[in-house]
């Protein structure tokens, strides 16, 4: 039997990470110097934010099935949250559980 720590092949939450910093990396640099009067760089700009959410829940329907997946999926959501939202107090919070599991499971904390 499988642990869910312990994984038979490539943790499936590290192609989720890098196809969702893909998409907002895509969609960040179509959104710079928008032209709101260019239909067609308004059109883009919306395609491009539709696949980064989509991007983003595929993420979130994808476990990881490693102690350092579950460390990657921590470290993303905090540098996710600290970017969209950091004033927000539940970065800290996120921050602090993101130590504690690496603590845990023995593997490099968030920087």
């Amino acid at each position: 039997m499988n642990s869910p720590l312990r994984p038979v092949g490539p943790d499936p939450i590290d192609a989720a990470i890098t196809a969702a910093r893909a998409t907002h990396l895509a969609a960040s640099a179509v959104l710079t110097n928008l032209d709101e009067d260019d239909l067609e760089h308004v059109c883009r700009a919306n395609a491009a934010v539709d696949r980064e959410a989509e991007a983003y829940a595929t993420l979130c329907r994808v476990l990881p099935t490693s102690a350092e997946g579950l460390n990657a999926l921590l470290a993303f959501h905090v540098e996710h949250i600290a970017l969209m939202e950091p004033d927000a107090l539940g970065i800290l919070a996120l921050e602090h559980v993101a130590d504690a599991v690496a603590a845990i499971l023995g593997v490099q904390p968030l920087a």
